[in-house]
């Protein structure tokens, strides 16, 4: 990445750590979210059916068997 010059160590874009971080920022709003909006989500995610999942192992076990899977990483190309 430095030899591409898409990442410079003078020119840190990620971490600066002058910044403030963000609980600094947000403050009590996060907390507020924590006890008054989150429970309320997890309440009604509580009340949602559970399904059963779909049978995944079959799916996967076929994948490399299916035409435009095999096209796709050209396993069939000499």
């Amino acid at each position: 990445m430095i030899e591409s010059g898409a990442y410079s160590p003078d020119n840190l874009v990620f971490h600066q750590a002058d910044r403030p971080r963000l609980r600094e920022v947000v403050g009590k709003k996060i907390e507020r979210y924590g006890t008054e909006d989150y429970e309320e989500l997890v309440s009604l995610f509580r009340e949602h059916p559970l399904y059963s999942p779909p049978e995944m192992a079959g799916w996967f076990r076929d994948l490399p068997s299916r035409k435009s899977f095999r096209e796709f990483l050209q396993l069939d190309e000499s």
